[in-house]
């Protein structure tokens, strides 16, 4: 085992929304697919499908052939050599199309995914897909004009589309790791957090992001 360093973009987004993130070679598919909700800052809603030549994995149908589990294959078993990619896809309505891309790999193990770079913001959940999304992002660029206001009213007065929290990332991450809860009846239960539980991870943003609020 070892780690990769996987690069991620938005396919069509212009300017492009990438990430480029650190993480251990042997993660399933379905632990990769948390990481990515992180790391691009989606709400972990919606289907996905993770996606190399004619197989598919995931909870989303994509082509003639159904999804295998993705708890059934790890990462390094679909990127083996620098260069290679893999499509994740998420929403079953919007179908936001993501390109992964091998680009490296280092023999330290990471504690944690890690985040290491990343350009421009998510995409509001359920907006339209890429194409409308990409409408809205010209809109924001003409103030004061009546395509403005409709964009506002659909993206919120804070949205930002170039802005992107590296440190809020991996403070997220950092959380996961290290996270420790106890039960009602004061065992530690941490050991039952895992990737694969929306659930768990929901709980931890919504934590994350109240810290920062109060900052």
């Amino acid at each position: 085992m070892k780690s990769y360093v996987i690069n991620v973009q938005l396919r069509d987004s212009e300017p492009v929304v990438r990430r480029s993130f650190r993480i251990a070679s042997d993660f399933i598919l379905a632990d990769l697919h948390e990481v990515l909700q992180i790391v691009m800052g989606w709400e972990n809603k919606y289907p996905y499908v993770f996606v190399s030549g004619e197989k598919s994995w995931g909870t989303l149908q994509e082509g003639a052939s159904k999804a295998v589990s993705a708890e059934r294959v790890l990462l390094d078993e679909l990127l083996v050599a620098v260069g290679d990619r893999l499509e994740y896809i998420y929403d079953d309505e919007d179908r936001w199309v993501h390109e992964l891309e091998l680009a490296g790999t280092e023999r330290e193990l990471p504690m944690h995914p890690l985040c290491l770079s990343g350009e421009r913001n998510c995409p509001p959940e359920r907006i339209g897909g890429i194409a409308a999304y990409q409408e809205i992002v010209s809109a924001l660029k003409e103030k004061g004009t009546a395509e403005y206001r409709r964009a506002l009213e659909k993206v919120g007065a804070d949205f930002d589309p170039a802005d992107f929290d590296l440190d809020f990332v991996n403070e997220v991450f950092r959380e996961g790791a290290s996270m420790e809860i106890e039960d009602d009846w004061g065992e530690d239960i941490s050991e039952d957090l895992d990737w694969e539980d929306a659930d768990d991870w929901d709980d931890i943003l919504d934590d994350e992001e109240d810290d920062w609020d109060d900052d």
